[in-house]
Formats: structure tokens, C-alpha cells, sequence
């Protein structure tokens, strides 16, 4: 399968669909209006618990290039 907007090739991954029925089912659960912190911290609650290994708001000084432009310094990964 192709992103058509980044133009990138990928496979479904069943880590990344794990993480993503989290967030989806901590969505469900909370609802709407929330602060992202809120939904951060219950996400990491549900990573945790599974039993992944994970690491939390981690900063970088790497590049990271979306499309156009290039986003420089203080990109911050929320879980890796």
C-alpha cells in the first residue's frame, strides 16, 4: 500500500495496528475535548501494561523532513 500525500510505501505492521486500536479504544472511552496530555498519559498506561517496551516524549535534534518543508531542533517524539 502507498501514503499518496508522503508517497511512501508501507505494510501493515502489527505493532503499529496494536498501537493504534489503543489510542482508537482510549478515544472511545474518554471521548473528545480532552488535552492531548490526558490521552499521552492513558496511551502510555495502555503500552505499558501489553508489556511493550517504550520510551515517552523523547526530544531529538534530527531533521525530520514531511513533504515540504523541512522541520528543524526541538521535534519532539512522543513514544518510541
Amino acid at each position: 500500500m502507498r501514503d499518496r500525500k508522503l508517497g511512501i510505501a508501507y505494510e501493515n505492521d502489527p505493532l503499529t495496528e496494536k498501537i493504534i486500536g489503543f489510542a482508537i479504544s482510549i478515544h472511545r472511552d474518554l471521548g473528545p475535548g480532552l488535552l492531548e496530555s490526558a490521552y499521552e498519559e492513558c496511551l502510555c498506561y495502555e503500552i505499558e501494561q501489553s508489556g511493550l517496551s517504550f520510551s515517552a516524549a523523547v526530544s531529538t535534534a534530527d531533521s525530520l523532513q514531511i513533504g515540504s518543508p523541512v522541520l528543524k531542533d526541538g521535534i519532539r517524539r512522543m513514544l518510541l
